[in-house]
């Protein structure tokens, strides 16, 4: 997505997926941002063939769990986009 759809939230191109992976770490790599890139989401595999997405808000603390496999973070979204979106820090 080259734009935020109504939610602020961002799906981004596999090309930008690409160009920021020097800034994976432990709890995986950078997919879609909220609000103009003021948080971000992060996406690490699981070892079920499922992914993990964490909520990673730029600041000293760990990234949070947000959701277990991709599948579930995409459940969450479409049920209630605001409450997934504005997790506490």
């Amino acid at each position: 997505m080259d734009v935020p759809d109504d939610n602020l939230w961002r799906l981004w191109p596999l090309l930008e997926v690409a160009e920021r992976v020097h800034e994976a770490n432990a709890f995986g790599v950078l997919f879609s941002d909220y609000l103009l890139d003021s948080w971000a989401y992060r996406i690490k595999p699981n070892d079920t063939d499922t992914s993990a997405v964490y909520v990673d808000y730029y600041d000293v603390k760990d990234p949070l769990l947000v959701a277990h496999t991709l599948g579930e973070f995409f459940e969450k979204y479409v049920r209630n986009a605001d409450e997934l979106l504005n997790q506490p820090c």
